[in-house]
Protein backbone atom coordinates (compact mmCIF):
# COMPACT_ATOMS: atom_id res chain seq x y z
CA UNK A 1 0.00 0.00 0.00
CA UNK A 2 0.69 3.36 -0.56
CA UNK A 3 0.39 6.88 1.21
CA UNK A 4 1.19 9.78 -1.00
CA UNK A 5 1.63 13.52 0.26
CA UNK A 6 1.87 16.39 -1.87
CA UNK A 7 3.90 19.89 -0.51
CA UNK A 8 0.83 22.11 -0.80
CA UNK A 9 3.40 25.05 0.39
CA UNK A 10 5.70 27.38 -1.32
CA UNK A 11 9.13 25.96 0.18
CA UNK A 12 10.48 22.53 0.71
CA UNK A 13 9.29 20.69 3.76
CA UNK A 14 10.39 17.50 5.53
CA UNK A 15 7.41 14.70 6.52
CA UNK A 16 8.89 12.82 9.30
CA UNK A 17 6.72 9.41 10.07
CA UNK A 18 7.15 7.73 13.92
CA UNK A 19 8.62 4.09 14.14
CA UNK A 20 5.11 1.44 13.71
CA UNK A 21 4.80 -0.33 16.86
CA UNK A 22 2.69 -2.78 14.81
CA UNK A 23 5.21 -6.76 13.11
CA UNK A 24 2.59 -6.62 10.86
CA UNK A 25 3.46 -3.83 9.16
CA UNK A 26 6.57 -2.13 7.99
CA UNK A 27 8.38 0.50 5.69
CA UNK A 28 9.89 0.08 2.56
CA UNK A 29 12.25 2.43 2.24
CA UNK A 30 12.44 5.73 3.89
CA UNK A 31 10.31 6.96 7.04
CA UNK A 32 11.40 10.34 5.98
CA UNK A 33 11.34 12.76 3.10
CA UNK A 34 12.00 16.22 1.65
CA UNK A 35 9.24 17.24 -0.76
CA UNK A 36 9.93 20.01 -2.95
CA UNK A 37 6.78 22.45 -3.50
CA UNK A 38 3.72 21.79 -5.81
CA UNK A 39 4.99 17.93 -6.11
CA UNK A 40 4.26 14.66 -4.79
CA UNK A 41 6.10 11.45 -2.71
CA UNK A 42 4.96 8.34 -2.33
CA UNK A 43 5.31 6.21 1.03
CA UNK A 44 5.43 2.32 0.96
CA UNK A 45 3.89 0.05 3.45
CA UNK A 46 4.17 -3.48 3.87
CA UNK A 47 1.75 -5.89 5.04
CA UNK A 48 2.87 -9.23 6.17
CA UNK A 49 0.18 -10.56 8.24
CA UNK A 50 1.24 -13.40 11.08
CA UNK A 51 -2.27 -15.11 11.70
CA UNK A 52 -5.52 -15.10 9.34
CA UNK A 53 -6.93 -11.89 10.89
CA UNK A 54 -8.03 -8.02 10.87
CA UNK A 55 -4.57 -5.75 11.53
CA UNK A 56 -5.34 -2.05 12.14
CA UNK A 57 -3.23 0.73 13.42
CA UNK A 58 -2.58 4.20 13.11
CA UNK A 59 0.41 5.43 11.79
CA UNK A 60 1.53 9.56 12.70
CA UNK A 61 3.57 11.88 10.66
CA UNK A 62 4.38 15.55 11.03
CA UNK A 63 6.62 18.13 8.75
CA UNK A 64 9.95 18.93 10.66
CA UNK A 65 10.09 22.19 12.51
CA UNK A 66 6.12 22.96 12.17
CA UNK A 67 4.98 21.10 15.61
CA UNK A 68 1.31 22.58 14.27
CA UNK A 69 1.10 19.97 11.33
CA UNK A 70 0.50 16.56 12.78
CA UNK A 71 -1.94 14.06 11.06
CA UNK A 72 -2.21 10.14 11.42
CA UNK A 73 -3.30 7.53 9.13
CA UNK A 74 -5.37 4.18 9.59
CA UNK A 75 -3.19 1.67 7.95
CA UNK A 76 -6.03 -1.69 7.83
CA UNK A 77 -5.27 -5.08 6.34
CA UNK A 78 -6.66 -8.63 6.78
CA UNK A 79 -4.44 -11.84 6.60
CA UNK A 80 -6.05 -14.93 5.44
CA UNK A 81 -4.50 -18.26 5.27
CA UNK A 82 -5.26 -21.32 2.16
CA UNK A 83 -5.62 -24.35 3.76
CA UNK A 84 -3.43 -26.01 0.57
CA UNK A 85 -0.33 -24.24 -1.06
CA UNK A 86 2.66 -25.06 -3.32
CA UNK A 87 6.32 -24.31 -2.55
CA UNK A 88 9.37 -24.55 -4.03
CA UNK A 89 7.98 -24.08 -7.63
CA UNK A 90 10.63 -23.18 -10.03
CA UNK A 91 11.74 -19.62 -10.12
CA UNK A 92 10.23 -19.35 -6.93
CA UNK A 93 6.66 -18.34 -8.21
CA UNK A 94 3.77 -18.90 -6.22
CA UNK A 95 0.76 -20.75 -8.43
CA UNK A 96 2.70 -21.10 -11.63
CA UNK A 97 4.35 -23.83 -12.95
CA UNK A 98 7.16 -22.93 -15.64
CA UNK A 99 9.39 -25.63 -17.08
CA UNK A 100 10.46 -23.78 -20.44
CA UNK A 101 11.27 -25.02 -23.65
CA UNK A 102 11.71 -29.17 -24.13
CA UNK A 103 13.30 -31.66 -27.30
CA UNK A 104 10.44 -33.37 -28.54
CA UNK A 105 9.69 -36.91 -27.74
CA UNK A 106 11.91 -36.59 -24.63
CA UNK A 107 10.86 -36.14 -21.11
CA UNK A 108 11.29 -32.88 -18.57
CA UNK A 109 10.35 -32.51 -15.14
CA UNK A 110 9.94 -30.01 -12.01
CA UNK A 111 9.59 -31.00 -8.42
CA UNK A 112 7.63 -28.72 -5.91
CA UNK A 113 5.91 -29.13 -2.36
CA UNK A 114 1.79 -29.12 -1.75
CA UNK A 115 1.48 -28.18 1.71
CA UNK A 116 -1.73 -28.73 3.81
CA UNK A 117 -1.63 -25.53 6.26
CA UNK A 118 -5.19 -26.92 7.71
CA UNK A 119 -5.89 -28.97 10.62
CA UNK A 120 -7.82 -31.39 8.92
CA UNK A 121 -6.24 -34.64 6.29
CA UNK A 122 -7.01 -33.91 2.69
CA UNK A 123 -7.47 -35.97 0.37
CA UNK A 124 -5.16 -34.21 -3.48
CA UNK A 125 -6.07 -35.20 -6.91
CA UNK A 126 -4.30 -33.75 -9.94
CA UNK A 127 -7.05 -32.89 -13.02
CA UNK A 128 -4.95 -31.89 -16.40
CA UNK A 129 -7.92 -32.48 -18.43
CA UNK A 130 -6.98 -33.06 -22.37
CA UNK A 131 -2.82 -31.95 -21.45
CA UNK A 132 -1.91 -35.67 -21.65
CA UNK A 133 1.72 -34.38 -22.06
CA UNK A 134 1.72 -33.67 -18.29
CA UNK A 135 2.15 -36.48 -15.77
CA UNK A 136 1.97 -35.74 -11.87
CA UNK A 137 2.90 -38.52 -9.36
CA UNK A 138 1.99 -39.11 -7.17
CA UNK A 139 -1.49 -37.99 -8.73
CA UNK A 140 -3.80 -38.77 -6.08
CA UNK A 141 -3.23 -39.12 -2.11
CA UNK A 142 -4.01 -37.77 1.33
CA UNK A 143 -2.10 -35.28 2.99
CA UNK A 144 -1.95 -34.70 6.60
CA UNK A 145 -2.88 -31.69 8.57
CA UNK A 146 0.14 -29.79 9.07
CA UNK A 147 2.60 -31.65 6.06
CA UNK A 148 3.76 -31.27 3.22
CA UNK A 149 4.20 -33.72 0.10
CA UNK A 150 6.57 -33.74 -2.71
CA UNK A 151 5.01 -33.60 -6.19
CA UNK A 152 7.15 -34.20 -9.30
CA UNK A 153 5.55 -33.51 -12.92
CA UNK A 154 6.70 -34.66 -16.24
CA UNK A 155 5.61 -32.98 -19.61
CA UNK A 156 6.27 -34.80 -22.46
CA UNK A 157 4.89 -34.30 -25.95
CA UNK A 158 5.71 -36.16 -29.50
CA UNK A 159 5.08 -33.30 -31.57
CA UNK A 160 6.01 -28.89 -31.59
CA UNK A 161 3.59 -27.40 -29.41
CA UNK A 162 3.37 -24.26 -26.88
CA UNK A 163 1.49 -24.27 -23.94
CA UNK A 164 0.96 -20.50 -21.87
CA UNK A 165 -0.50 -20.22 -18.69
CA UNK A 166 -3.29 -23.14 -19.04
CA UNK A 167 -4.89 -24.49 -16.04
CA UNK A 168 -3.80 -27.33 -13.92
CA UNK A 169 -6.31 -28.21 -11.43
CA UNK A 170 -5.55 -29.50 -8.25
CA UNK A 171 -8.80 -30.73 -6.31
CA UNK A 172 -8.67 -31.11 -2.74
CA UNK A 173 -11.36 -32.41 0.15
CA UNK A 174 -11.40 -32.79 3.30
CA UNK A 175 -11.09 -36.60 4.44
CA UNK A 176 -11.21 -38.39 7.44
CA UNK A 177 -9.79 -41.84 8.22
CA UNK A 178 -10.94 -44.54 9.60
CA UNK A 179 -8.35 -45.88 12.87
CA UNK A 180 -6.04 -48.57 11.22
CA UNK A 181 -6.99 -52.21 12.64
CA UNK A 182 -3.27 -53.52 12.84
CA UNK A 183 -1.54 -50.16 14.22
CA UNK A 184 -4.51 -48.54 15.89
CA UNK A 185 -2.80 -45.42 13.75
CA UNK A 186 -5.57 -42.42 13.41
CA UNK A 187 -3.40 -41.24 9.85
CA UNK A 188 -1.86 -43.85 7.59
CA UNK A 189 -0.13 -41.97 4.84
CA UNK A 190 -1.19 -43.12 0.86
CA UNK A 191 -0.75 -42.08 -2.67
CA UNK A 192 -0.85 -44.10 -5.83
CA UNK A 193 3.09 -44.12 -5.92
CA UNK A 194 3.08 -46.05 -2.96
CA UNK A 195 3.72 -50.23 -3.49
CA UNK A 196 2.96 -52.95 -1.35
CA UNK A 197 5.13 -55.86 -1.68
CA UNK A 198 3.89 -59.44 -0.92
CA UNK A 199 6.10 -62.68 -1.09
CA UNK A 200 4.15 -65.47 -2.69
CA UNK A 201 5.13 -69.11 -3.77
CA UNK A 202 5.71 -70.17 -7.62
CA UNK A 203 2.29 -71.64 -7.86
CA UNK A 204 0.62 -68.57 -6.49
CA UNK A 205 2.46 -66.32 -9.03
CA UNK A 206 1.12 -68.51 -11.79
CA UNK A 207 -2.11 -68.14 -10.86
CA UNK A 208 -1.81 -64.36 -10.73
CA UNK A 209 0.21 -63.83 -14.07
CA UNK A 210 -2.13 -65.65 -16.36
Amino acid sequence: MQIVLKNEGSIAATARFDVIKNDCFSFIGNMNHTITPKSYHAFDIGFTPKAAQAEKMYLTFNTQHNPYEQHRVLLVGEGYAENVTFEGLPDGLEDELVIGDTIVNKAKSATFQIVNNGDKAVKFRWNQGDKEEFKFYPSVGHLAAKSSKQIKVWFKSGKTIKYDKIDLLCETYQVEQKVDAETGAKYRDWDDTMKTVKMVRPSEYKKIMR
